[in-house]
């Protein structure tokens, strides 16, 4: 397993946020598709958490139409049943069942499993890994892509450890052909980190100068496009993501 810095899992409680406080749900039940009610405004503060709200809630709409539809044909099938005790028939398929919808559930559960690096296992099912340094709007990305696309998408956090070893982690070696990078000017990392850390390194100018730097480098070296998301929105850099891995997929 990829060491973590500690707070590397902010990107992870962000999305898992975002699901239980925004939609106003449980994991449980957005995996379920029972998405109502979503405030964007109550997520955690900062831009990509606004950006994300309100991207997602989009994404999600879709989501509930086909819920909505499901239950529509449900109510409809059971009408026909009523009329015809004798010999019930089925004569609208199940949007649930749906291929749409299989592989958007598959998605978010795949998103969710890969996020910020927790587990190695089935990378190689990965539509794209995205790759960066902490809280450079990974989690967010990884969850749009996923809501509104139906895309696997891994993260990974690279860490002050592969920047002593100026390589990328091994477990991504094997995937180079999958990764798409996530980079972000220092001054606003700075101020999104010291959202959750005040005035510690993690959050100093200097350290995240040093592993922007560092982070860019690394990713040049190793031939993988990236792009600064300092002032892109969620919809704009899951756009670029895609322009770059699977064009076709932007008429999905």
């Amino acid at each position: 397993m990829h060491a973590h810095h500690s707070s590397d899992l902010a990107d992870h409680h962000l999305g898992m946020e975002f699901v239980t406080q925004a939609c106003g749900h449980s994991l449980s039940s957005l995996l379920g598709i029972e998405v109502l009610n979503c405030e964007p405004d109550r997520t955690i503060g900062g831009r990509f958490d606004r950006e994300f709200g309100e991207a997602t809630q989009r994404a999600v709409g879709r989501a509930c139409l086909l819920q909505r539809r499901h239950h529509a044909v449900v109510d409809m099938q059971q009408g026909l049943d009523a009329q015809r005790p004798a010999e019930p028939r089925r004569r609208f398929s199940d949007p649930a069942k749906s291929k749409e919808y299989k592989d958007r559930i598959e998605a978010i559960n795949f998103s969710l499993a890969h996020d910020d690096g927790q587990t190695h296992a089935d990378l190689a099912k990965s539509d794209v890994i995205l790759i960066g340094v902490s809280r450079s709007g990974k989690t967010p990305t990884s969850l749009y892509l996923a809501m509104q696309y139906g895309l696997k998408v891994a993260n990974y956090p690279l860490i002050p450890e592969d920047f002593e070893r100026q390589q990328l982690p091994a477990a991504l070696q094997p995937y180079k052909h999958k990764l798409f990078g996530l980079s972000i000017q220092p001054e606003r990392l700075s101020e999104i980190r010291n959202e959750r850390r005040n005035n510690s390194r993690y959050a100093s100018l200097e350290n995240c100068r040093h592993e922007v730097h560092a982070a860019e480098a690394m990713m040049r070296r190793a031939g993988v496009h990236w792009l600064s998301t300092t002032s892109k929105s969620i919809e704009e850099i899951a756009t670029t993501v895609l322009q770059r891995i699977q064009p076709e997929r932007l008429d999905y």
